[in-house]
């Protein structure tokens, strides 16, 4: 019984992929083994901190745990520079008009209603 050349063809190239596959599951197996051996040797601290940690850095250490707070985006860092290269008359400006809105109805009016 003859095969196709097509055929023969596809299959060759099914018998390649299986095989790089097969060559990458043999990759990630030798790693797996390399971290668990790794992770199965005892650790010992044998170096103290270059510096203990300021209260500051702690506690946002403990909120990006947590997941309350977060790195800066990029583009909250350029905000965030634009803002501070304002003077302190632009500023204060910015934080009049902020302070002059007014909702119609108010925040708290929306709440309770969302409550209801």
């Amino acid at each position: 019984m003859a095969v196709p050349a097509a055929e023969l063809k596809k299959l060759q190239r099914q018998v390649n992929e299986l095989q790089k596959l097969q060559r990458q599951v043999n990759e990630l197996q030798k790693r797996v083994a390399q971290l668990e051996k790794k992770k199965a040797q005892p650790r010992s601290i044998t170096h103290k901190p270059k510096r203990e940690l300021s209260e500051r850095e702690r506690a946002i250490q403990l909120l990006r745990r947590a997941g309350i707070t977060r790195e800066m985006m990029p583009e909250e860092k350029q905000l965030a520079a634009e803002w501070r290269a304002l003077s302190a008359e632009e500023k204060k400006e910015v934080e009049d008009s902020l302070r002059a809105v007014r909702l119609d109805p108010p925040l708290s009016q929306l709440v309770h209603e969302m409550r209801g």
